[in-house]
């Protein structure tokens, strides 16, 4: 839901904070039964925004089980849905005008292509209003045909990102980990590139640092800002707030070199001399003897296939105590949405007395993108460190599954 915040504008932060609205009322006699659904998707290389048609739950309603539907409906098509979440009100006609002014405010911002209602509701549940018609996916744009000509010139052109901000193509850079039980390590600032191949290098680097050094990563992470008093205060935040989560801080002497040895190159053939090529006497051709028959290798024991690894990121935000929890990748260790959403509830509770009731995990195929995720999390959770005037801390976490 952060995500839909950043592309529709702070207007739509009224819309995710009526969340809060939903713990204070849970309490007493009212119920929150009328809602629809949100989250963020790609379609033809592009982000979109999904939101569902409005609905009236049932009895055995439950939001993380309505999140985690809404992934897999979408799955096959859309690939690993991010940012779910329901947004929940008392009375169907404020249901079904949110979810207009929504799906408006996000079509007015971004265009129409942006935005993708779909039929879908949670089980259990009835829709408000008839099924309308779904968009097809918009299809990946076709390569241009390759021209045979001179290397062309870099491209200068400035790109955007879905919320109308120039990309940056530098920052600098901080990064940490919690490592053997209660240590907390962490760079100092440091500048460099900022892209896809460039941010997933930075990361491996840290952690065969890590592993050269203490044969572990721990929960690392490393982090882009947009200048150096803005790291060195995140260095400060970060080092002054482990000793609370029971971590003890050290400064950690690392800074990323970009380039990597190469492979070296084969040994190229030697000519041949010309005493090589001179005649030579033939020597007498060797018997022949007859080969031992080589017997068949034994065949190898069929392998049964491993599950494929998962990668979770969990979060808690927006809630009425505004503080805002964010945990770096873990291993999914093969369970689902309900057992990681339970694990990462406990921990709140455990650790820093949550009382609240929006938080959620996603699901990512790699630790890359899983790191990709929680990085664009953080960053823009750190874009706005107040709301509605009030302080609004940015908490990482070291939760394990």
């Amino acid at each position: 839901m952060t995500r839909i915040i950043r592309i529709a504008g702070y207007a739509l932060a009224l819309a995710i904070l009526s969340l809060a609205a939903f713990t204070a009322a849970n309490a007493q006699t009212e119920r929150y039964n009328y809602g629809y659904c949100v989250g963020a998707a790609t379609s033809g290389g592009r982000h979109v925004q999904i939101v569902t048609r409005a609905f009236v739950v049932g009895p055995a309603w439950r939001m993380d089980s309505a999140s985690a539907g809404l992934g897999n409906a979408v799955y096959k098509t859309y690939g690993p849905l991010r940012e779910t979440g329901c947004l929940m009100y008392l009375t169907a006609a404020e249901a079904e005008a949110k979810q207009r002014e929504l799906v408006d405010q996000i079509s007015k911002n971004l265009g129409p292509d942006s935005v993708l209602v779909l039929n879908w509701i949670p089980e259990g549940a009835t829709a408000l209003s008839a099924a309308v018609p779904e968009k097809a996916p918009t299809p990946a744009p076709a390569a241009p045909a390759p021209v045979a000509a001179a290397a062309p010139a870099a491209d200068t052109t400035v790109k955007y990102d879905r919320w109308g901000k120039p990309i940056p193509t530098t920052a600098w850079w901080v990064c940490e980990t919690h490592i053997k039980k209660n240590e907390f390590y962490v760079t100092e600032p440091f500048f460099a590139d900022t892209n896809n191949l460039v941010d997933n290098d930075i990361y491996k680097r840290f952690n065969d640092r890590l592993i050269q050094q203490f044969h572990e990563v721990g929960t690392s992470t490393c982090n882009k800002y947009q200048s150096e008093a803005e790291a060195k205060a995140a260095v400060v935040q970060e080092t002054a707030a482990a000793p609370g989560t029971g971590y003890q801080a050290h400064p950690f002497d690392w800074a990323y070199t970009p380039g990597a040895a190469k492979a070296a190159a084969p040994a190229p053939a030697k000519a041949a001399t010309p005493a090589a090529n001179a005649a030579v006497t033939p020597k007498p051709a060797p018997v022949a003897v007859a080969a031992k028959p080589v017997p068949p290798a034994p065949a190898k024991p069929a392998t049964v296939a491993s599950k494929p690894a998962v990668y979770v990121i969990c979060k808690a935000d927006w809630n009425p105590d505004l503080r805002r929890f964010y945990n770096p990748p873990v291993d999914g260790r093969g369970a689902s949405y309900p057992e990681w959403n339970e694990s990462w509830h406990k921990y709140l509770v455990t650790h820093y007395k949550f009382k609240e009731s929006n938080f959620a995990c996603t699901k990512y195929p790699t630790r890359e993108d899983a790191q990709a995720g929680f990085e664009e999390w953080v960053v823009n959770a750190r874009q706005t460190p107040t709301v509605n005037g009030l302080p609004s801390p940015v908490i990482i976490t070291n939760w394990k599954y």
